[in-house]
């Protein structure tokens, strides 16, 4: 894991919005187009019924994508919690790892900064 993460690669599944790729996250271009475009309804605060409605998607979906937003992944870092665990395998403490990985960002600067300064 940590030389994944010296080489900015993602240790976990790509996210929506992302394939995976000969071990890096390359964009699926659809997918980013509708991630934006949520995001600027989410911005203008529309109805979330008229988003689910507009894009097709269910509120799983609508919270995951603000969700990464916020957290990053759509603006190039890579994030994940990291469970570690006692000798009886339970888990006795959860760390989130936060990295620049080396893929392509979904969305601009402008928006993540938008998204996560609570204009929204």
């Amino acid at each position: 894991l940590q030389q994944k993460q010296k080489e900015g690669l993602p240790p976990i599944p790509a996210h929506y919005g992302y394939r995976s790729r000969n071990g890096t996250w390359e964009i699926d271009k659809r997918k980013a187009d509708k991630i934006n475009s949520i995001l600027q309804r989410h911005l203008e605060k529309a109805n979330l019924k008229a988003i689910l409605k507009e894009f097709d998607i269910g509120k799983d979906l609508y919270y995951r994508i603000i969700r990464n937003a916020k957290k990053g992944l759509y603006n190039g870092l890579i994030v994940y919690s990291r469970k570690h665990k006692d000798s009886k395998k339970n888990v006795v403490r959860i760390e989130e790892v936060r990295y620049k990985g080396n893929h392509q960002p979904i969305i601009s600067e402008e928006l993540f900064n938008k998204v996560n300064n609570g204009k929204n």
